[in-house]
């Protein structure tokens, strides 16, 4: 999973989607929930690759993590597919693996706020980021 938000807002963004992550282990959406989710996802899906930008991004992405070509040619059957027993799980794999928090940004606008809201901080400053 991912996000993209001003920095001002990383963490009380982040303490949020830990909260609804813990909300979605104990409390799967309802049925009308999900449904609209879906409609929502397949609905807008055609969308999303409106300009070459989202095509060559989407391109990318299926090439980086070893997906078909024609992966997004079934991206409304599988989401259609979804239902409240996979909702949970993937709560629980989600939470699982959300050990690890890569945040790339100010660190030290960000440090604070994050330690402030209960995460663990630990800072990997790259060398060749510019000054």
């Amino acid at each position: 999973a991912g996000t993209a938000v001003e920095t001002g807002v990383t963490a009380p963004a982040l303490a949020e989607a830990r909260r609804q992550l813990a909300t979605m282990q104990s409390a799967p959406p309802t049925d009308e929930e999900l449904t609209e989710a879906r409609d929502y996802l397949c609905g807008t899906f055609p969308l999303r690759f409106g300009t070459a930008t989202p095509v060559a991004s989407m391109a990318a992405a299926l090439t980086v993590l070893g997906l078909s070509p024609d992966e997004p040619d079934h991206f409304r059957e599988r989401v259609a597919a979804v239902d409240r027993a996979a909702i949970a799980q993937i709560a629980d794999e989600l939470a699982a693996s959300a050990e690890k928090i890569i945040i790339v940004g100010d660190a030290a606008a960000i440090t604070g706020p994050l330690e402030a809201e209960g995460f663990t901080v630990q800072v990997e400053a790259d060398s060749a980021a510019p000054a």
